[in-house]
């Protein structure tokens, strides 16, 4: 069986930063069939104050925040929403988030919001300036002056350097909802939760318990649009990192029985050289037109490398973007 192609990558040269929205994507497939695929949605909207807290935890102190205060019946909160969704088109180098008052309450008593829309910056965790009211001159003004100007690797034309090599890809883990993540085979002492939750902290891995198959189910809290996959294991143990891995979309429910049986989304085989080379922190491509309204991801580590009964995971991250609306499922053909 032919396998994909795979990106590799040193450890030392893992990063992320946002990915340029699009509006809209045709793609042909085949003869007069097109695929029609859902507007991005560039700012986050938070679910939960722990979603919150982890998107705060994994920003860089450097970077504003802005956070939109609004609720569904407030009527200047839907007239001022296309200029806080073109902002967060536009200055990709603030994280835009959207908070309901009346779903998350605690975050908006947190910073004693009394009217909508309100506007709160942030940097490092900590509130530097606030705008009340539907304005949209006055919104601009303090994005602009507040983000300051974007970093040289968000500069059109801009020479990629070698620390940049996840430019334009946005990390994922904000809308995982990590109360749902799920792993058979892990050692009791070695979750996923541990890597990927909010258990998640350096030193942490992944272990298999039986044998060396696991089996990862990864939900998000909106549908999302994937384009990679990074699996990452320490470089003193890669006779224990993943060989084979089959990818399933929205089966929240898979089983050891369906993952054998069922055809994978898409399937990634590795040798030792790549891993090697790639000291342990592998970047896979994801097939585009196959990962859009993702629910779930599961993950299918079939064997590893040494061909041991333990398999080590020590870190993952997903890239690409939330989608709008729309629901959880496969991409519906468009007739012309």
């Amino acid at each position: 069986m032919a396998t994909d192609v795979l990106k590799l990558w040193p450890a030392s040269s893992f990063c992320g930063s946002h990915y340029s929205a699009v509006s809209k994507i045709d793609i042909t497939c085949g003869s007069s069939k097109k695929i029609k695929i859902n507007t991005t949605m560039p700012y986050i909207e938070i679910k939960e104050l722990q979603q919150f807290n982890r998107v705060l935890s994994e920003t860089s102190a450097e970077k504003l925040v802005v956070i939109d205060f609004h609720a569904t019946w407030c009527g200047p909160c839907r007239a001022i929403a296309p200029v806080y969704e073109r902002l967060s088109n536009s200055v990709l180098h603030a994280t835009f988030l959207k908070v309901d008052t009346d779903k998350v309450p605690a975050i908006a008593q947190k910073y004693n919001i009394r009217a909508m829309p309100t506007f709160v910056f942030l940097k490092g965790g900590n509130k530097i300036d606030e705008l009340k009211g539907a304005d949209p001159t006055g919104l601009t003004e303090k994005v602009n002056r507040l983000a300051g100007p974007p970093p040289s690797s968000f500069a059109s034309g801009s020479k990629s350097s070698s620390k940049s090599l996840t430019e334009g890809l946005t990390s994922l883990k904000p809308v995982i909802d990590s109360r749902e993540l799920q792993c058979l085979n892990e050692v009791d002492d070695h979750t996923l939760k541990g890597i990927l939750g909010s258990d998640a902290k350096e030193g942490n891995f992944l272990e298999s318990d039986a044998d060396e198959q696991l089996l990862i189910t990864i939900p998000f809290l909106q549908p999302t649009r994937l384009r990679a996959l990074v699996i990452r294991t320490d470089p003193s143990k890669l006779e224990l990192a993943p060989k084979r891995l089959k990818l399933f979309i929205n089966h929240p429910s898979l089983g050891f029985p369906e993952a054998e049986t069922f055809a994978p989304t898409q399937e990634f085989e590795l040798t030792s050289k790549q891993v090697e080379e790639a000291e342990g922190t592998v970047r896979l491509d994801l097939r585009l037109v196959r990962f859009q309204g993702v629910g779930s991801l599961s993950i299918f580590v079939v064997s590893n490398m040494g061909g041991d009964e333990v398999t080590r995971i020590d870190g993952i991250d997903l890239f690409g973007e939330v989608m709008e609306g729309g629901s959880k499922g496969p991409l519906q053909k468009v007739e012309d």
